[in-house]
C-alpha cells in the first residue's frame, strides 16, 4: 500500500482521516507525488526494495469488513470500507468483478531484508 492511497482515502473520508493500520499492509511505500491508488497500475510489474528484495505485483487487494473494526487504539470506523465501496471499485484480477480495493498483493521473487528508508524501484 502507498502513502498516496492512504492520503486519497483520507481525502474521501467524511472525517478527513485514514490510518494505514486499518488496512493491515505488510509494507507502506512512500509515494509523495503519486496520485491516490497509484498501485492499481502496478500489476505484473516487478518491484525492487533495498539491495535484494524483488516482488512481482499479482493483484489489487480487495477489502472486506476488517478495516472497519477496532485496531489497537483505533476505534471502529465503518467509513474505512465505505469510502472504497463508493469511490474505488476496481477489478482485483481478471477472474473477478469490480470490488472495493486498496493496495496490492505481491509474490516474492527474491527474498531479502529491508529497512525503513530503503530505495524502491522497478526492475
Amino acid at each position: 500500500m502507498t502513502t498516496s492511497t492512504i492520503a486519497r482515502i483520507a481525502e474521501l473520508a467524511p472525517h478527513g482521516d485514514a490510518q494505514a493500520e486499518r488496512y493491515r499492509p505488510d509494507l507502506v511505500i512512500r509515494t509523495p507525488h503519486a496520485p491516490g491508488f497509484t498501485e492499481d497500475d502496478w500489476l505484473d510489474r516487478t518491484l525492487r526494495i533495498g539491495p535484494d528484495l524483488a516482488l512481482r505485483v499479482i493483484a489489487r487487494t480487495p477489502r472486506c469488513a476488517i478495516p472497519t473494526l477496532a485496531h489497537g487504539s483505533l476505534p471502529t470506523d465503518t467509513t474505512a470500507l465505505r469510502v472504497l465501496a463508493e469511490h474505488h471499485r476496481v477489478t482485483p484480477m481478471a477472474s473477478m468483478g469490480a470490488l472495493p480495493c486498496a493496495g496490492v498483493y505481491a509474490q516474492v521473487l527474491r527474498p531479502g531484508r529491508i529497512v525503513l528508508g530503503d530505495a524502491v524501484h522497478w526492475s
